[in-house]
């Protein structure tokens, strides 16, 4: 994100999209089983957009969380590390 946020802060806003959708892509296609259970499903179908997996099955506190710790944001070469600390 942070190569993401420096790309875009250089108004070179293409480069920056392909960051940002290296992380995120809400038009991101995935197949999704039909023999699901309904929940399931529906899990699957919001986590689809988080194309880093280390993200998916957050809920958005968590979520919020684990992305605003200083440790994640200082150090955005150990992504893991900080989510690491909350498991």
């Amino acid at each position: 994100m942070t190569i993401a946020e420096r790309l875009h802060a250089d108004q070179r806003y293409e480069a920056a999209h392909s960051w940002y959708h290296r992380v995120f892509n809400p038009m991101a296609a995935e197949s999704i089983p039909d023999d699901l259970d309904p929940e399931e499903r529906a899990r699957r179908e919001r986590d689809r957009v988080w194309r880093y997996l280390e993200l998916r099955g957050l809920d958005l506190p968590t979520l919020r969380q684990i992305l605003t710790q200083p440790e994640a944001i200082e150090a955005p070469y150990r992504p893991c590390s900080a989510r690491a600390r909350w498991q």
